[in-house]
């Protein structure tokens, strides 16, 4: 179970309505003490976006590992923005997830982040076969 406080949803939006000015994808890492499943901090990454994708710089995704590293932290889930309301796993999500490991959560937020209601979100979970799967049970809101 992944628990996630309101004010980290909050920041994540506020993020991508910055980022993506409702014309571009947008992503974000959301990041706990190893271990915890508590969602803590959101990691907004340098990266190019336009309105059908985005890309992550390399040379940050190295320092980032590095840092969670040195601070006993994990990357949870990485977040993303699409265009539409459509939210599910595009190919290209699915090439490019941050942490390609079992288990590991990928969340879609509709209309470049202005989808403010989580239940409209599409979230995912990798499965061993290497296929994403629903995994709304796996992720609870908690005010805070």
């Amino acid at each position: 179970m992944i628990t996630v406080p309101s004010r980290v949803v909050e920041a994540t939006l506020d993020t991508f309505q910055r980022c993506g000015t409702g014309r571009r994808e947008c992503v974000a890492y959301w990041t706990g003490a190893r271990g915890s499943g508590q969602v803590s901090q959101i990691v907004h990454p340098r990266h190019r976006s336009g309105p059908a994708g985005y890309q992550v710089d390399q040379n940050w995704v190295i320092e980032f590992f590095l840092g969670l590293s040195n601070e006993a932290r994990q990357t949870l889930v990485q977040i993303h923005t699409h265009p539409g309301s459509w939210v599910g796993h595009s190919e290209t999500d699915d090439r490019f997830v941050l942490v390609p490991s079992v288990g590991f959560h990928s969340i879609v937020v509709p209309n470049f982040g202005y989808g403010r209601d989580p239940e409209s979100w599409g979230i995912w979970r990798l499965e061993r076969d290497g296929n994403w799967s629903p995994a709304r049970m796996d992720v609870e809101w908690i005010r805070g």
